[in-house]
């Protein structure tokens, strides 16, 4: 009913990521699943409109029993995570000509004014990590990279003038500065040029991150690689860099996502006011 190993196939074919492969097959099996449990034989649009309610209706993720046979508790999906299997199971529908079966996301709060690192978080939480995280802190916050992407640079890309990262498609030339490069060449010496320099799981890099938070009194919701992110994009309009620019930087294809950037953050608005004197 559902050809996971075709599209697969497809998806391998046309270079999508590995990452993304492994999330569009475990949304695949988790409706394959849904559908044997519940005697459904056929895909059709009743079949992935009782699946959405059952993801939508409290999101929950199947119980799993652990290594020691405790049942672990059902979870639930954010909205992000429910717009995540929404777009890859769309991914799927399309594929196989069932483009009339495609669901709409759910809206996402808007992150713009939202909490997110400073760049005296930067400095602090730099002093409580172990040389590798920082680097790739560093790294982030001076070219404003997923960290998946950043899990793309091997180590003959640190001796070029400036390499291409190439996500989902979309192409753009990533250059590092000398200081930069010089500590990474430093520090991933002993690689071999094919070798990907950042190699552990980012779940590894963001539990390093939010531990050194704790010790840095930070709150810890602050605290992720896509923090850094942003922290890169805010400071870069902050010096007076141009949203479209930016855009390009970021390898955004919609410029609505960038302008989330662009919105001042309360104590920015404050500090506006406070410099106003028409007296």
């Amino acid at each position: 009913m559902i050809k996971i190993p075709e599209y697969e196939m497809y998806l391998r074919e046309n270079e999508i990521s590995k990452k993304t492969i492994k999330n569009y097959k475990n949304t695949l099996e988790h409706l394959e699943r849904f559908c044997a449990e519940n005697n459904i034989t056929k895909l059709d649009k009743n079949a992935i409109l009782d699946y959405k309610d059952f993801i939508k209706d409290g999101y929950p993720i199947y119980e799993t029993v652990s290594k020691t046979g405790r049942i672990i508790p059902a979870k639930k999906y954010t909205v992000g995570t429910y717009n995540q299997k929404v777009g890859g199971l769309n991914a799927y529908l399309n594929w196989a000509g069932l483009s009339n079966m495609t669901l709409k996301k759910q809206r996402l709060q808007s992150r713009a004014h939202k909490e997110f690192a400073s760049y005296e978080d930067y400095q602090n939480i730099l002093k409580w990590l172990d040389e590798e995280t920082q680097l790739l802190l560093i790294l982030i916050v001076n070219t404003g990279l997923r960290i998946s992407e950043v899990q793309m640079i091997k180590k003959k890309h640190l001796y070029q003038t400036s390499f291409d990262i190439d996500n989902k498609g979309s192409i753009r030339a990533i250059a590092l500065n000398s200081p930069l490069k010089k500590r990474l060449k430093k520090f991933f010496e002993c690689m071999d040029d094919e070798d990907q320099v950042f190699q552990r799981h980012e779940t590894t890099y963001s539990r390093r991150l939010k531990k050194a938070a704790g010790k840095s009194k930070i709150k810890l919701d602050r605290i992720h690689p896509h923090a850094f992110r942003h922290l890169f994009s805010v400071t870069f309009l902050k010096n007076g860099g141009d949203s479209l620019v930016l855009q390009q930087l970021l390898g955004h294809k919609d410029s609505k996502t960038t302008a989330i950037y662009a919105a001042m953050s309360k104590d920015d608005q404050i500090d506006i006011f406070e410099k106003i004197n028409y007296f």
